[in-house]
């Protein structure tokens, strides 16, 4: 630390080493801070060695070359990453980019060699930060957002990053993603091809692998499995499921299926629709994946927009914030979802059980309805009390007309029997007038029996039946008169 500090003393003075962030197969990364007029500045230091060490030296000299010809190699690898890191001064600036500040080179003294400080803007590396904050599905999905909108930065200068992978993204305070070491690895590829194959070729496009032509969707393929793995409980494809321990063996078989263009299966944690838009930026075939950043970006905006409305109803019936849910496995995402769809049915369940509740009600009005209908329809049957006691007066009504019809006549009958015995004793008593009263006698028996044929006529009729009992006095005029006839007869 002391050495290194001396060093920085000599570039940049007042620029203090702190602690060490990182180490790689290219150099270390320190965190450096600044005071001056009462502010603390921070930075990032990335110190790079070219060689990396004697051994990769040992090794070019073992292949034929002479001291010559190995410094002019080293020398073109120094100035392709100047030139690499001169790019990042470009791109200084735009939100999801590691933010370049200052460079130098510094050549060796005694030996064959550089070496290249590179200050940049201090950030979080992206293993460190979710080692503290655990990733919800929401927050994976932010991060390959972010790094597309970086991709697409890089689309306009026509760079191709060919190195993307989670070492090399990092994170700000305000929580943003940001991608860096833009073209720093793929040039240190040229000097040591085995430590840079070991090291990135888990997320290596298989035509890369192979040596075949290629472009930018190389990259998409890298976000997608560094994607892939925080989505899958942390394991790139074709790794044993967590918990289970992972061998060396195992990353090389899972390496030489995704090479050689096996289906990779979907994420553990992701849903359908997210799964399909990961195993699309995953496709073995370059044509078959997005074509560039912004096709990418679109779809995880959706599958974004998605997942967060779906935390909004989780809200309005849970108090529960689920967004540090950490995703181990998929078992474990699987409980949590089951958990959450329970509450949310239990918080449903009052209105479900007004709405059954009305719904019996209806069926009972309705059953009670049709049955009352039918038994209404029945023949002979009569089921309320309103036509009961309808029924039952007119029954009456029709029994009175009867019974007072039955007494007319019977009265009338009475006077009229009455009348005729008068008749009959008077007429006994007068001889002349025999005649007169077989007449009477014949006129009131002709009466009789047209009574007999009305009071057999309908009640509606019976009114014309009292007729001959308003005119019986007329009847008994004869009677009146009897005495003068009798004395006329014996005198």
């Amino acid at each position: 630390m002391q050495d290194i500090q001396q060093e920085i003393n000599k570039i940049w003075n007042g620029w203090n080493v702190v602690e060490v962030l990182g180490e790689g197969a290219f150099g270390k990364v320190y965190k450096v801070v600044k005071e001056e007029f009462g502010h603390n500045y921070e930075a990032a230091l990335k110190i790079i060695k070219i060689p990396a060490n004697q051994a990769e030296m040992d090794s070019i000299l073992n292949d034929g070359m002479d001291e010559k010809s190995i410094t002019e190699y080293f020398r073109g690898i120094m100035e392709d990453i100047v030139n690499e890191v001169s790019l990042m001064s470009k791109l200084k600036g735009n939100t999801h980019i590691v933010s370049y500040e200052d460079h130098v080179v510094v050549p060796n003294k005694e030996k064959i060699g550089w070496t290249i400080y590179i200050r940049m803007e201090l950030l979080i590396p992206l293993f460190m930060f979710y080692k503290k904050n655990s990733p919800s599905r929401k927050d994976v999905i932010q991060l390959g957002i972010d790094i597309c909108k970086a991709l697409e930065v890089c689309e306009k200068y026509k760079v191709i990053h060919r190195d993307i992978k989670p070492e090399n993204i990092f994170v700000s305070e305000l929580g943003k993603y940001k991608l860096g070491d833009f073209g720093i690895a793929k040039q240190m590829e040229k000097s040591i091809a085995t430590l840079s194959r070991k090291g990135t070729q888990t997320y290596m496009a298989p035509e890369i692998y192979l040596g075949n032509n290629y472009n930018q969707s190389v990259d998409i393929y890298s976000l997608g499995i560094v994607l892939y793995r925080f989505l899958n409980g942390n394991r790139v494809p074709f790794l044993p499921a967590f918990p289970e321990q992972i061998t060396p063996n195992d990353k090389q078989r899972a390496n030489l299926k995704r090479i050689k263009g096996c289906q990779i299966p979907s994420p553990g944690n992701a849903d359908k629709e997210l799964a399909r838009v990961i195993l699309k930026a995953c496709a073995y075939r370059p044509e078959e994946r997005y074509q560039n950043a912004e096709e990418l970006k679109i779809a995880l905006e959706k599958a974004l927009d998605k997942e967060k409305k779906e935390k909004e109803s989780i809200v309005n019936w849970d108090t529960d914030d689920f967004s540090n849910t950490i995703i181990i496995n998929g078992d474990k995402t699987e409980l949590l979802r089951k958990r959450d769809l329970y509450r949310k049915w239990i918080a449903m369940m009052p209105r479900k059980m007004i709405g059954a509740t009305l719904l019996i009600i209806l069926a009972i009005m309705v059953c009670a309805g049709g049955s009352k209908l039918y038994k209404s329809m029945q023949p002979g049957k009569k089921e309320t009390v309103k036509d009961s006691a309808i029924v039952t007066t007119e029954v009456t009504t029709e029994k009175e007309k009867k019974k007072k019809e039955t007494v007319k006549k019977d009265s009338d009958d009475s006077s009229k029997a009455i009348s005729k015995e008068k008749k009959k004793t008077s007429y006994n008593n007068s001889s002349s007038d025999s005649n007169e009263y077989q007449n009477d006698f014949e006129k009131d028996s002709d009466e009789e029996v047209e009574t007999e044929v009305t009071t057999e006529m309908p009640i509606t009729e019976a009114p014309t039946t009292e007729a001959p009992a308003t005119e019986a006095p007329t009847t008994e005029a004869p009677t009146t008169q009897a005495p003068n006839v009798s004395e006329e007869f014996i005198h």
